[in-house]
């Protein structure tokens, strides 16, 4: 008997460590949420970032459990402080991991160039102060001032570092960099999308801003301009040969047919590469008519209380139908 408890208690652990493993980042198994996960409403919000009050950087949920703000598959949305917009395209910075900013010259290695605005940031994607770093070789030809209202850039002229070709002064201290607004300045022509698979491009229609260059919208928001190899920003992905069962149930969501993880992004995305929506679940589990004993001891833990599993997806139930976890 005690070999059989010890077994189900096992069991029971590594299940709990494997949903653990799958929720996402900044989401705990034992949050305010009783089943893990955020329940998204029906609404979808707009990003809401902007400079002053900052917000969202991408669409979200509201939690009809705890108001939290969430996507839908239930994970939690961050958000973003005024100071960590990016101008480049995306709401929140993206540090470039392939990027860094000075390596060699201060023997820092947790700055980043932001890929989408190149504006210096640490490994979260939080605006970083340089300005205290040094130890820069300038070369020998001086760059001019390439601040822009809505990129930013460097209001004086700069030189280049030899070493790690971070911009700074003729002292080898750090150029300063001026932020920019994030409001593009467009232009009178609608250009039509124009992305292809040679030069990149964007992939909606845009203006021209009159003021870098980059493409935008209608009323100065950054369009993002996608590189040649980078087909999932054109809805096309690129399985890869793991194949993955359909996962839903009707509590906790999932996807309804089986799926590939693109070797790319690692979204689920069908055998043509196409993107797969995770369906919501209805946050409601069906208890199950068999009743678990109580299985507690101080040394392995376990339910101080019987209890029950849903019909579905087999996680432990209260006598309500409460997801409940062990001790």
């Amino acid at each position: 008997m005690k070999a059989l408890r010890s077994k189900k208690l096992a069991a029971l652990a590594l299940a709990v460590v494997l949903l653990a493993g799958m929720l996402p980042v900044g989401v705990s198994a034992m949050s305010g949420c009783t089943d893990g996960l955020h329940k998204p409403g029906d609404t979808l919000c707009p990003a809401n970032w902007n400079s002053e009050t900052g917000g969202y950087g991408y669409d979200y949920y509201l939690c009809t459990v705890c108001g939290a703000a969430c996507n839908a598959n239930g994970g939690g949305e961050v958000f973003v402080g005024p100071e960590n917009g990016c101008s480049g395209g995306y709401k929140c910075h993206v540090p470039d991991r392939d990027n860094p900013y000075v390596t060699a010259c201060s023997g820092n290695t947790d700055f980043y160039y932001c890929k989408a605005c190149k504006k210096i940031v640490d490994a979260d994607g939080t605006v970083a102060d340089v300005s205290a770093l040094g130890g820069h070789t300038p070369g020998d030809s001086q760059k001019p001032a390439d601040y822009k209202p809505c990129v930013g850039g460097h209001q004086s002229p700069y030189y280049i570092c030899t070493v790690c070709e971070a911009a700074c002064e003729a002292d080898g201290s750090a150029a300063p960099y001026t932020r920019g607004t994030g409001v593009h300045r467009p232009g009178t022509t609608l250009y039509p999308a124009d992305w292809n698979s040679t030069d990149g491009g964007y992939v909606v229609e845009h203006y021209i801003c009159e003021d870098c260059g980059w493409g935008c919208d209608a009323v100065g928001n950054a369009e993002m301009f996608v590189s040649p190899g980078d087909t999932c920003a054109t809805g096309k992905h690129t399985p890869g040969t793991e194949w993955h069962e359909a996962d839903y149930t009707s509590c906790n969501g999932g996807y309804k047919s089986g799926w590939y993880e693109c070797s790319e992004c690692h979204q689920p995305c069908d055998a043509e590469g196409n993107a797969l929506e995770w369906e919501p679940g209805t946050g409601e589990h069906t208890r199950g008519t068999e009743e678990f004993p109580a299985d507690y001891t101080p040394c392995f833990g376990g339910f101080r209380e019987s209890h029950y599993e849903c019909v579905a997806c087999h996680c432990p139930l209260d006598a309500e139908g409460n997801v409940i976890e062990p001790e």
